[in-house]
């Protein structure tokens, strides 16, 4: 038998909704969120332990383009992305992914928006020199102390 990752298995239940499959019974977890990433779900945690403020989950910012920031704090216009793949060429990294990234990072700073961008390495390592500036500027940006 061969062991799957959560992104797996939330592309193998989106791209077969017939085969009728509970993502708790598969999974014994009925709160798990398959169209999260488990660094996503990494960067929840650290945020949340270091008292961050509460952020939007797959902020559209676009919507013709329907680009989507993979958190956002709309108020500050500051987002979160968490760059996946880079290492292994995929995701993120691939040329014409690059591409479309920087087109929409382009337009986010022309809309006023201050991108900060991780990878899950980046959040393993140093969570809290990650996260701290980010909240220390969202504050700011917000007019608090």
């Amino acid at each position: 038998m061969t062991n799957i990752d959560r992104d797996e298995l939330a592309k193998m239940l989106k791209n077969n909704p017939d085969l009728g499959l509970d993502v708790s019974t598969l999974t014994g977890d009925s709160n798990l969120d398959l169209n999260e990433s488990e660094a996503e779900a990494d960067f929840d945690a650290h945020w949340k332990r270091l008292d961050g403020p509460e952020l939007r989950k797959e902020y559209v910012f676009h919507v013709s383009r329907d680009w989507r920031f993979d958190r956002a704090d709309p108020s500050s216009q500051v987002a979160i992305e968490i760059e996946g793949g880079v290492w292994q060429g995929q995701g993120h990294a691939n040329p014409y992914r690059f591409e479309e990234d920087c087109e929409k990072y382009n337009t986010a700073a022309r809309w006023g928006w201050i991108v900060q961008r991780f990878t899950p390495q980046m959040l393993e390592r140093d969570p809290d020199g990650c996260l701290l500036p980010v909240i220390e500027f969202i504050t700011l940006r917000e007019g608090g102390q």
